[in-house]
């Protein structure tokens, strides 16, 4: 009962939106351009299945999982209300769920070549016994600072990126 009564607001959420007086002339166009349309479409297209997708269609979001697009409809799976049809004329915008691998790894070889380098410069300048000094020594510590600093912080930031789950703006 529950599904049907979603599924009909959604419905007539879209219906009020196109709804206008017999006889008026139409003044805006209702739904996306072709061109934006064709962006919509290709933005689908690169969807992959069971993706969880939020979309915004007529002031109405609906979020679930992506089962398939039947000719002009998006059809999502949502948890409480089962198959929801979304018309793709409507969508506003496309968002999906992504792991942040690639944000993870960067964060993290920032980090760790900035305190790796730091520690080895530390230990440059504290274990220097040279009565010149050892400002020789110190674009090697910051290039092996960078290295397994980086490395390492990149390794660390992918494994903990791919823990975290963010929406990412697929369409427009």
């Amino acid at each position: 009962m529950r599904r049907w009564s979603i599924t009909a607001f959604v419905l007539l959420a879209l219906a009020a939106h196109t709804s206008q007086l017999p006889g008026q002339p139409t003044t805006e166009r209702v739904g996306v351009s072709s061109v934006s349309e064709a962006g919509l479409r290709s933005a689908i297209v690169a969807l992959l299945p069971q993706a969880t997708v939020r979309a915004s269609a007529a002031g109405v979001l609906v979020e679930g999982r992506f089962p398939q697009m039947q000719r002009d409809t998006l059809w999502l799976n949502t948890s409480k209300t089962g198959m929801v049809p979304v018309p793709v004329r409507y969508v506003d915008s496309l968002w999906t769920r992504e792991r942040s691998f690639l944000r993870g790894a960067l964060i993290g070889g920032a980090v760790g070549g900035v305190v790796v380098s730091g520690f080895f410069l530390f230990l440059v300048k504290g274990l220097c016994e040279s009565v010149k000094g050892c400002s020789d020594d110190y674009p090697l510590a910051i290039g092996y600072g960078v290295v397994i600093g980086g490395g390492s912080g990149a390794l660390i930031g992918t494994g903990i990126g791919g823990l975290v789950r963010r929406w990412q703006r697929r369409y427009p």
